[in-house]
């Protein structure tokens, strides 16, 4: 029967103040994640946010912006009877 691992030791915090340590690594931690996801909520132009559907999704813009004229051109249907 193998042996269990030993428990690793506990670090002793009794050198280490209360909000000294905990806090100031849990705070570097924190700052280093906001700064790795800090370019995901940058402002962007428009034409930065069209080029990068655009290379992202590998379309045209018009996908994604399309002409809002269309939606109030006059419709102009076939007529089915002449005579009317």
């Amino acid at each position: 029967m193998k042996s269990a691992k030993p428990l690793p030791a506990e670090e002793s915090l009794a050198d280490q103040t209360a909000l000294r340590a905990p806090f100031t690594d849990a705070l570097d931690a924190s700052l280093q994640g906001v700064q790795r996801y800090k370019h995901m909520f940058v402002r962007r132009s428009d034409k930065q946010v069209r080029e990068e559907l655009m290379k992202l999704t590998h379309t045209n813009k018009h996908i994604w912006f399309p002409h809002t004229g269309v939606k109030y051109r006059k419709k102009n249907p076939p007529r089915d009877r002449e005579y009317m």
